[in-house]
């Protein structure tokens, strides 16, 4: 049995946590969380016209994308911003469809390398989804019809992928 020397044991320091001892201690009050709720509940503003600027720097985004064939990396993530605009406002204005049609699209982009022309004629759907919810103010989840549509969305995104899996490999 041979002697090995004993290790020392590390020591653990807790540094000081400045943000803590600046914000205090404790979750918020319930009397906030419920007025917070109750604004969101009641909220009247119309999102139409911030909607509409979105969609239109989106649409400027992708037409400078295709004219400068920025098809990589960059050219996606300029599309992002006013994607996830939508989908964070969307369900805070009572457009969850919006919401939903938006989170498809930003999975999409998130899980693409380049946009051929296949990836951009699925943008251009969204695109056209997302007018269409817009312009015709189209609140809520749309129901039985916005569950179809976005399966469609979905099972479109999951062709393209599948397509372009094959022909990668």
């Amino acid at each position: 049995m041979t002697d090995k020397p004993k290790k020392n044991k590390a020591k653990f320091h807790t540094p000081q946590n400045s943000l803590r001892l600046k914000a205090g201690y404790g979750g918020l009050d319930p009397k906030v969380m419920d007025r917070a709720e109750e604004y969101i509940e009641k909220n009247d503003v119309d999102f139409t016209d911030i909607a509409k600027s979105l969609l239109e720097r989106l649409d400027k985004t992708v037409e400078a994308i295709r004219r400068d064939d920025h098809r990589s990396k960059e050219g996606i993530n300029r599309m992002v911003a006013p994607i996830m605009e939508m989908k964070a406002n969307g369900a805070m204005f009572k457009y969850g469809l919006l919401t939903d049609v938006a989170d498809i699209i930003l999975d999409f982009l998130e899980n693409a390398d380049h946009l051929d022309d296949d990836a951009l004629a699925i943008v251009d759907i969204h695109r056209k989804t997302f007018a269409i919810i817009i312009n015709g103010r189209l609140k809520g989840t749309g129901g039985a019809q916005g569950d179809i549509l976005i399966k469609e969305l979905d099972d479109a995104c999951a062709r393209y992928h599948k397509k372009h899996s094959k022909t990668n490999k």
